[in-house]
């Protein structure tokens, strides 16, 4: 990890990682967590481990948390409190109505921010003079963002990769990943507008309990789907 000017004037400088990192530190995280808790790694991760995850490193985590009032399709929120660890607050909606996925997904990456965002946060109140306003900071998670929001957006999109990158651990999801192509003989590139990337997506839902587009989008992030050339797209 290093640190850059912040872009968008919410830091002077804010945290940016490669991919690698941020799989390396997901991979970790949930590995060593579910050992300590389980005695072991269990895929797909249990709902409540990413409850009780949360709740070990968050100050406090409510999840029938009515969200309405924050603006249209926000399910995640986190605040960011001086001098404290944040509190996540999860729409009570996801509990119902067959929501397992999302919940799932808003969960995971309201930890990212929990993970990832805390330190720029506290540097830039220490940065504050005594008088300034010293009120919380919250981030508000839309339905859109979850997964896969624009790199512009760059707390959006670090939450939206390791909420990716904890559900679906970067060396299990290539083991799964290889273990398909080898049974279907689908090696080689996996291109867009074939078959191939919604039956792996859909093979990896299964595996990993998240919906087929948090699989897709994975699948993208690490490059095991590839985009139709222009060669290709006029075959």
């Amino acid at each position: 990890m290093k640190q850059i000017v912040d872009k968008t004037g919410r830091f002077a400088y804010r945290p940016f990682y490669e991919d690698g990192e941020l799989d390396a530190i997901c991979e970790a995280a949930i590995t060593e967590y579910m050992i300590d808790r389980a005695g072991k790694l269990i895929l797909p991760i249990p709902t409540d481990r990413l409850v009780s995850l949360i709740e070990r490193d968050a100050a406090e985590l409510d999840v029938y948390t009515d969200l309405t009032s924050e603006g249209p399709d926000v399910q995640g929120l986190t605040t960011f409190k001086p001098g404290a660890h944040p509190t996540v607050a999860i729409d009570q909606s996801l509990q119902t109505g067959g929501r397992e996925h999302r919940y799932r997904t808003t969960l995971a990456h309201e930890w990212g921010h929990v993970k990832l965002h805390d330190q720029p946060f506290q540097a830039k109140r220490v940065n504050r003079s005594l008088f300034a306003d010293s009120d919380d900071d919250t981030v508000k998670c839309k339905r859109d963002a979850i997964v896969g929001a624009r790199q512009s957006d760059w707390m959006e999109w670090q939450a939206g990769y390791v909420c990716g990158a904890l559900l679906m651990p970067k060396t299990h999801l290539l083991v799964a990943f290889h273990q398909y192509c080898d049974r279907y003989h689908c090696h080689g590139r996996v291109i867009e507008g074939t078959g191939y990337p919604s039956q792996i997506a859909e093979h990896l839902s299964r595996s990993f309990q998240v919906s087929q587009d948090a699989a897709t989008v994975r699948l993208r992030q690490l490059g095991l789907i590839l985009p139709k050339s222009p060669q290709e797209s006029l075959l």
